[in-house]
């Protein structure tokens, strides 16, 4: 299975997993990840999130990201802003506010009132 390949499934599982259209289907979703990151699970871990995980190598996160970036022009000496909603967010969110920037988290009212959007403008595409 070619690169492309690869991604149009990993995008139509998350949305599948979004949508909530194979409800069923996590933990079959969750082993299959697990399968596929077993030969490197000494380099990479899986981290649960909202009807998602995220793949991320052992030792990095959000958080060590931004860290990173800071330190790199022209993002050297400037205050971050992390905004995030979900809980593989949340490291990222402590490092913006340690380095004396804003680390804000999308509340849950939001995030559903976008799913309620979205969910609109496809009928409303799909009508016309």
């Amino acid at each position: 299975m070619g690169d492309g390949q690869i991604e149009r499934v990993q995008q139509a599982e998350h949305q599948e997993l979004k949508s909530g259209a194979v409800p069923d289907a996590g933990p079959a979703l969750r082993e299959a990840a697990l399968r596929l990151i077993a030969p490197g699970a000494d380099q990479f871990g899986l981290m649960e999130a909202s009807m998602a995980w995220e793949v991320r190598p052992r030792g990095a996160d959000k958080g060590s990201a931004v860290e990173a970036v800071m330190q790199e022009a022209p993002f050297a000496g400037r205050q971050p802003v992390f905004i995030g909603d979900d809980v593989t967010d949340e490291d990222g969110m402590r490092a913006a506010q340690a380095l004396d920037g804003a680390g804000l988290r999308v509340p849950d009212w939001a995030r559903a009132l976008c799913r309620a959007n979205a969910r609109q403008r496809r009928f409303s595409s799909a009508a016309t």
